[in-house]
C-alpha cells in the first residue's frame, strides 16, 4: 500500500512538473508575440513594426494595412476587413468589420452588413444607429457627432444608465417629422464645448459654440471658430484689415501710415461671450470691450498664446511704389490671458528681416520653468527661455546630441549611403533634418516631448523620432535643453 502511494505521488509530481513546464513554454511563446512598452509604429521596407524605446520590434506584416495613428488600441486591416489590436500586438477584435473607427472613452464605431453600431473593447454591441445615420469621428465628453449626409447632430451617452439618446429632438410642426440633426456642421466636444456651423437667416454660413446640453452659448457668430482651450476660443471674421507700414531701418511700425486689405481678423472669445480686449465705460456707465484683433492667433497653452499682426514692409516712408503681396508678413508675439504682450522683441526682430520674410510658429509649451517655442522656416528650430525672465537673449537653440558609436550608425551608412560615407556624414545630416514635426507630449515615455524628423542622405529619405528634455550639469546645476534620437532615423516612416 505504501509503495503504491509512492508511485501515485511520483506520477502526480511528473504530471505537475509537465504542466508547469508546458505553462512556461506557452508563456514564452505568448510573450514572444507581444511587445512590452511600445512607443510607436515604424515602417522598414514597407513592413510595419511596433517598436519600444529599447528598439525591440514586433512585426505586423500579417496585416494588409495599419490605420496611421498610435494609441492604446490600433485598427488593422486584413482581407478587406477591419479589426483591433492592442499596441502591444495582442489581438483584441478579429478583422470582421467593413468600417472601423478609433476607440475613445471605451467605445468605438464600426460598420458591418450596412449596420453602423457602437461596440466596447470586448466587441459587445452597445447601440445601433438608425438606418441612414452615420457616425463622424469618435466619442468626446460622452458625445458623438452623427449625420445623414446633409445635416449633423449628436448622440449622447449616459454613463449612469448606460444608455444612448439624441441630444436634439426637434419636431416639424407641418409634417410632424422628427429631426435629430439641426446643424450643417458639428465639431467634436473639447473641454465641454463644441463648434457648430449653420446657414443663418441671411443665407450666410456661420459658426458658433454650444455646451453639452446642446444650447448655444451666445448669439455671436463668425466666419471661423476654433475649440475652447484654457478659457478662450479663437474666432474670426473676413473683412477689412488695416495693415500698418514697417519702414526699413525703423525699429517700430508706423502708427499712421497704413493700407487696408480684405483678410481674416482673429479674436478670442470666452464661454460667456466676452472678447479678450480693452475695456472702457460708455456714457451709460456700461463696460464695453474692444477686442484685440490679430492676423493669426493660436490656442492658449500653459497660460500663453502665440499671435501675430500683419505689417507691410516699405523701403521708405510715404513711398509711391505700389504695394506687393511679397511686402506683407506676420509679426509674432506672445500674449497672456489678459491680452498683454509678455514677449515680442525677439519675435519682432526675427520677422523684420527682409521683404517677404515668413516665419510660421507651430507650438509653444511649458517644460519645467521654461517656455519652448518651435517655428517653421526652412526647418523647425527650438528655442527656450525661463518663464520668469522673458529676455530675448536667453533664447537658445536646443542641441541634438548624437552618439557616433551607436549601432544604428553602421546601418544608416550601409543602407542610406551605400557605405560610401563616414560617421561624421551621419552626424551632419541627421542633426539638422530637413523636416521635423512639432513636438507633442508622449504618454508612452513618461510624458517626454517627441517629434518625428526626416533626413535625406543623398540616396533615400529616412525618419527618426527625437525626444526633447533637460540635461542637468552635475557640477553647477544648470539645465540645458537637448534633443536625442529615441528611434534612430533608419525607417521609412514613423507613426507616434
Amino acid at each position: 500500500m505504501h509503495s503504491r502511494t509512492i508511485r501515485i505521488n511520483h506520477l502526480l509530481f511528473i504530471l505537475i512538473l509537465f504542466t508547469y513546464l508546458w505553462t512556461l513554454s506557452s508563456c514564452k511563446v505568448q510573450k514572444a508575440n507581444y511587445l512590452e512598452e511600445p512607443i510607436a509604429i515604424v515602417y522598414k521596407k514597407n513592413i510595419p513594426y511596433i517598436i519600444n524605446a529599447r528598439l525591440q520590434r514586433l512585426s505586423l506584416a500579417e496585416y494588409d494595412y495599419i490605420v496611421p495613428y498610435f494609441d492604446d488600441i490600433l485598427i488593422v486591416k486584413k482581407d478587406n476587413q477591419f479589426g483591433y489590436i492592442k499596441n502591444t500586438g495582442e489581438v483584441l477584435i478579429e478583422p470582421v468589420y467593413s468600417e472601423a473607427y478609433p476607440f475613445s472613452e471605451g467605445k468605438a464605431v464600426v460598420k458591418k452588413d450596412g449596420i453602423t453600431k457602437i461596440i466596447d473593447s470586448s466587441n459587445h454591441t452597445l447601440y445601433e444607429l438608425p438606418t441612414g445615420y452615420s457616425a463622424i469621428g469618435s466619442f468626446s465628453n460622452d458625445l458623438l457627432t452623427i449625420g445623414d449626409g446633409a445635416h449633423q447632430g449628436y448622440l449622447k451617452y449616459d454613463a449612469e444608465s448606460q444608455s444612448f439618446y439624441f441630444l436634439y429632438y426637434i419636431k416639424d410642426g407641418e409634417t410632424n417629422e422628427i429631426s435629430y440633426l439641426p446643424y450643417e456642421y458639428c465639431g467634436q466636444f473639447k473641454n465641454g464645448y463644441a463648434v457648430v456651423g449653420y446657414t443663418n437667416a441671411y443665407g450666410q454660413f456661420k459658426y458658433s459654440h454650444i455646451d453639452q446640453t446642446g444650447n448655444r452659448l451666445y448669439d455671436l457668430e463668425w466666419d471661423y471658430a476654433g475649440d475652447f482651450s484654457e478659457g478662450y476660443a479663437v474666432v474670426g471674421n473676413y473683412g477689412p484689415y488695416d495693415v500698418y507700414y514697417w519702414i526699413n531701418n525703423v525699429s517700430t511700425p508706423s502708427t499712421t501710415e497704413k493700407t487696408t486689405i480684405q483678410s481674416m481678423s482673429y479674436m478670442y472669445i470666452s464661454p460667456e461671450g466676452n472678447y479678450l480686449g480693452s475695456s472702457r465705460l460708455n456714457i451709460n456707465g456700461e463696460t464695453e470691450i474692444t477686442p484685440y484683433v490679430y492676423s493669426q492667433a493660436y490656442d492658449f497653452k500653459d497660460g500663453v498664446a502665440i499671435v501675430s499682426k500683419m505689417y507691410c514692409y516699405r523701403d521708405r516712408q510715404y513711398s509711391s511704389t505700389p504695394v506687393s503681396s511679397d511686402d506683407f508678413y506676420h509679426n509674432y508675439r506672445i500674449i497672456n490671458q489678459s491680452g498683454e504682450e509678455i514677449f515680442s522683441y525677439f519675435l519682432s526682430r526675427t520677422n523684420n528681416v527682409r521683404p517677404g520674410a515668413g516665419f510660421y510658429y507651430l507650438d509653444l509649451f511649458q517644460m519645467n520653468d521654461y517656455y519652448v517655442l518651435s517655428y517653421y522656416k526652412s526647418y523647425i528650430q527650438i528655442f527656450y527661455n525661463p518663464i520668469h525672465e522673458l529676455d530675448p537673449y536667453t533664447f537658445k537653440e536646443a542641441d541634438l546630441q548624437l552618439d557616433l558609436d551607436a549601432e544604428w550608425i553602421d546601418e544608416y551608412l550601409n543602407e542610406y549611403t551605400a557605405g560610401h560615407q563616414t560617421p561624421n556624414y551621419v552626424k551632419d545630416h541627421t542633426r539638422y533634418p530637413y523636416s521635423q514635426t512639432a513636438f507633442k507630449q508622449s504618454k508612452y515615455l513618461d510624458h517626454i516631448y517627441v517629434a518625428k524628423t526626416q533626413v535625406f542622405s543623398g540616396y533615400y529619405d529616412s525618419c527618426g523620432l527625437i525626444t526633447l528634455q533637460f540635461e542637468t550639469n552635475v557640477e553647477n546645476g544648470t539645465q540645458t535643453l537637448i534633443k536625442q534620437y529615441v528611434i534612430p532615423p533608419i525607417y521609412d516612416d514613423i507613426i507616434f
